[in-house]
């Protein structure tokens, strides 16, 4: 088996360190790409980003796939013949490239036995949490620049390596599909537009033949909507799986519904769970009912007969919403305290915007608006960021 090449380059963003101070002058370039059973992608890809203007050679390679996949990628790849990747790198004169078996990264099920392929939903899932890890790993440095290619394995393979772009991706990522002309795409004898004429068989029954020299390849850049903002620094640095990442990051997108139950004062986002006491979710009725209705809540004042006026007007507001079973007694006691429930008012409202955003899990997830920011001698308003259809109450008993 061949030495994986240039194996003194650091491992950007697995955590190593930098040997080679003038590394950090630049940005270290990542290739990650999926297959199956046609490593050529690989060497299709190098190939295509060489000859870009100007030129996008990586300094390393990672490759995911299944456990056949990565048979193949060694035997055909980086075994000393016929030892494609190497070839590629002489014939277009590259400079080193740090790739190795320590490089393939073999999808592994939930008790850690490497896949042969990808058939049903678990084996989905396993490749779903790979991808996504290996991706959150390479842009934990930020001096590394990824260059993702889709173009091979099982078209989920593709899309689950986009979505986890999405999420972990930084402005100097980029995301790609590599094509070959048709004669040639997916022939296992293609590996490269050779310099020289290579001769090879057509597939099919014509059997004509076929000089890798006149092969093209083209690499079609594909936008992406980066998410990465939405994740907290605390998950960046974790490993989750990526049904969790999706979740949280939908939950900050403001993508789910919010359910509260006025029985146990639980409320549901998403996936998530989070216990209310019942003055804070009674904050949270007021703020989603005021929401509906098109103004934030004015925060009450202690002038001579605003109390009872606010106090009126909460009400009515939750009342014309939610009915009025949505009034906690705790909530509709603390309505009618008089002069003191401005306090109140104000420390429920501060602990339900930390309980939500302790729940949301980000620091950017602050769910509560100053719809109008207060100065000294002037009311501030608050509005809840959730369209009114996204929110609902539920309870054991009918509303009246």
């Amino acid at each position: 088996m061949q030495q994986p090449v240039a194996a003194s380059l650091p491992r950007a963003g697995l955590g190593a360190g930098w040997p080679d101070t003038r590394l950090m002058e630049t940005q270290t370039r990542i290739l990650v790409c999926v297959t199956g059973m046609s490593p050529q992608v690989v060497t299709e890809t190098v190939h295509a980003l060489a000859k870009r203007t100007p030129p996008w050679v990586p300094h390393e390679v990672h490759l995911i796939t299944t456990r056949k996949g990565a048979q193949n990628a060694r035997l055909r790849l980086l075994s000393a013949d016929p030892g494609w990747f190497e070839r590629l790198r002489r014939d277009e004169k590259l400079p080193p490239i740090l790739f190795g078996e320590e490089q393939i990264h073999v999808i592994r099920d939930a008790q850690d036995r490497e896949l042969d392929d990808i058939r049903d939903d678990e084996d989905n899932d396993s490749a779903a949490n790979t991808i996504a890890d290996l991706i959150r790993r390479l842009t934990a440095e930020p001096h590394t620049e990824l260059h993702a290619s889709i173009a091979g394995g099982r078209k989920t393979m593709g899309y689950l390596l986009g979505a986890a772009m999405s999420l972990y991706g930084r402005p100097q990522d980029r995301l790609s599909h590599v094509l070959v002309s048709a004669q040639y795409e997916a022939h296992p004898e293609f590996f490269y537009p050779t310099a020289s004429s290579r001769v090879i068989t057509a597939l099919g029954p014509t059997g004509d033949a076929l000089d890798c020299r006149d092969a093209r390849v083209w690499l079609g850049d594909i936008p992406f909507v980066r998410l990465r903002q939405l994740l907290p620094a605390q998950v960046l640095a974790q490993h989750l799986s990526y049904a969790d990442l999706v979740a949280l990051a939908n939950r900050n997108l403001g993508a789910e519904d919010w359910t509260l139950d006025l029985e146990s004062n639980r409320l549901r986002m998403g996936a998530a769970e989070v216990a209310l006491s019942p003055r804070e979710a009674g904050v949270l009725v007021l703020l989603a009912a005021c929401t509906a209705r098109g103004r934030g809540i004015r925060c009450p004042v202690s002038n001579a007969g605003t109390d009872g006026e606010w106090a009126h007007e909460a009400r009515e507001a939750i009342v014309h919403s939610f009915g009025h079973g949505a009034l906690s007694s705790a909530f509709d006691n603390w309505l009618q305290d008089g002069p003191d429930h401005k306090a109140g008012f104000e420390q429920a409202l501060s602990r339900l915007r930390r309980t939500l955003k302790s729940a949301l899990g980000c620091c950017m997830a602050d769910p509560i608006d100053n719809a109008a920011p207060g100065r000294r001698g002037r009311q501030r308003a608050y509005a809840l960021r959730l369209p009114s259809s996204q929110f609902h109450l539920t309870t054991h008993r009918n509303l009246p």
